[in-house]
């Protein structure tokens, strides 16, 4: 989530509090607050959707990449050294198990994967006889299965966060127009209380600096402006 779509939910949720510590009946306020505070409480689900989507993504990928190291060296390394040891009895065995290369894309290496555990499904009594284990196949085609399951989590997570960041986008905006609105009703619902009136620019501004704030940040210093 970038900084500006933080800064929204955080002003939302800044203004929401002071809403709920300072009620009005006006018909404007009341129906703009409420309508502030389901976006303030949908911005917050989509932001753990969001996160979640990330971290859980991560996670997956970590999977991914350990899987397809277990389906390199504990599957198809082996296979095609045995394949290579037993060449003088067949030739043409060690080229019908050529690992795919790591450099190919993932779809063309996963296939190349699945293509070698059918042939070695069919001869599996060589490389049992020269070390595989007896589950060999069986535990192979586990492996794939996972890897499979890993990616489709990856995707439906990848999904989860662009998803909702495009739907953060939405809210942070329906946001900012309900502040705005407020900001309007509470500037002459505040006219006479001046402690109110600050109380309320300070919960708003959480994502409006104002704009003295903001040219004196911008100042060299030695040139601020004098109290």
């Amino acid at each position: 989530m970038d900084d500006r779509t933080r800064m929204k939910r955080d002003a939302g949720q800044s203004v929401r509090t002071f809403n709920t510590q300072h009620p009005s009946e006006i018909e404007g306020h009341a129906a703009a607050a409420a309508e502030l505070a389901q976006a303030v409480d949908q911005m917050e689900l989509l932001t753990t959707q969001f996160e979640t989507g990330i971290r859980e993504a991560g996670a997956a990928n970590e999977e991914k990449d350990r899987l397809l190291g277990v389906i390199a060296t504990g599957y198809l390394r082996p296979i095609a050294a045995i394949a290579r040891g037993n060449s003088a009895f067949d030739p043409g065995l060690a080229r019908r198990f050529i690992a795919p290369s790591r450099n190919s894309d993932q779809a063309t290496y996963i296939g190349g994967a699945r293509s070698i555990l059918g042939l070695a499904a069919e001869q599996k009594a060589i490389f049992i006889g020269d070390g595989m284990p007896a589950t060999f196949v069986e535990d192979f085609g586990k492996t794939l299965a996972a890897y499979d399951a890993v990616v489709t989590l990856i995707n439906t997570n990848h999904q989860l966060h662009v998803q909702a960041r495009a739907e953060l986008g939405v809210v942070g905006r329906q946001i900012m127009r309900l502040i705005k609105r407020l900001d309007g009703i509470n500037q002459a619902r505040f006219r006479n209380d001046p402690h109110l009136h600050e109380a309320w620019l300070a919960a708003r501004n959480v994502a409006w600096p104002t704009a003295t704030a903001t040219r004196t940040a911008s100042k060299p210093k030695g040139k601020q402006d004098s109290a």
